[in-house]
């Protein structure tokens, strides 16, 4: 799944790089600090008559029960009436990584290539006519690479010479965003296991201040830091299920 991503670079910088189309105020509140929730707006490409453009979306919908779906699974995209009548309306999530948890709660970002430059997920969106705001979710797929060394799934990741036609053409489907997958080389940028990781499940003042000492010489990783708490909470649960479901599996 993909339970947070990280945005490491100016959305007007993304927006040039990409030459998508952006709205002048943009940037405010999404400098390079890298953290990205779900249930918060960001700034995701769609298609818009002749151009892409960045559009502000909440992050998370929520189902006939309430529940806040954050992930679209790949393989239940046609058999799911609620992602079925969402395939046409795509979008795609600019980041320069994102977080999985591993069978230990360990924390771990992966990229596209060691420098984190942009690229995006792909993802769906809809308009919510109760709440007047449109949502949207990650689309995820089985682990590739050295990912499936942490966990069992990952976003669809789409770079500069798919995301357009993933926006715009409707006959490049999921199966061939994922199909894409195979010319990646997916980079482990960092985790807690490896020393490099400003994030811990410990939740004591003295282990957190010794994670912010190990990220001191990396501004990004020092911007992290902020919202330690719900991140690690978030991880507990994201944990705790997974964890259920090898159980059940018989994987564990």
């Amino acid at each position: 799944m993909c339970g947070r991503f990280s945005v490491q670079e100016k959305y007007v910088n993304i927006a040039r790089i990409f030459d998508l189309h952006a709205d002048t105020d943009m940037d405010d509140g999404a400098s390079s600090d890298c953290s990205r929730f779900p249930g918060d707006s960001h700034p995701v490409a769609v298609a818009d008559q002749n151009c892409f453009r960045l559009i502000s979306l909440k992050w998370g919908i929520r189902d006939v029960f309430r529940k806040m779906l954050i992930n679209a699974r790949d393989d239940r995209i046609f058999s799911s009436p609620l992602w079925r009548n969402m395939y046409t309306r795509r979008c795609a999530v600019p980041v320069t990584g994102w977080w999985e948890w591993d069978w230990e709660k360990r924390m771990h970002h992966f990229s596209l290539n060691p420098e984190s430059s942009p690229f995006f997920l792909a993802g769906l969106h809809r308009k919510n006519e109760k709440r007047q705001e449109r949502e949207f979710v990650i689309l995820t797929t089985r682990a590739r690479g050295k990912i499936r060394d942490w966990h069992e799934r990952m976003p669809v990741c789409l770079d500069s010479s798919n995301f357009r036609l993933w926006l715009s053409d409707k006959s490049y489907g999921i199966g061939q965003a994922v199909g894409h997958l195979a010319s990646f080389s997916f980079h482990h940028i960092f985790s807690e296991q490896s020393g490099a990781c400003v994030f811990s499940q410990t939740r004591s003042r003295h282990h957190q201040s010794q994670t912010a000492n190990r990220g001191s010489g990396n501004p990004h990783l020092q911007k992290t830091i902020k919202g330690f708490d719900s991140t690690a909470r978030q991880g507990d649960a994201n944990h705790e299920r997974f964890q259920n479901k090898k159980d059940k599996a018989g994987l564990l």
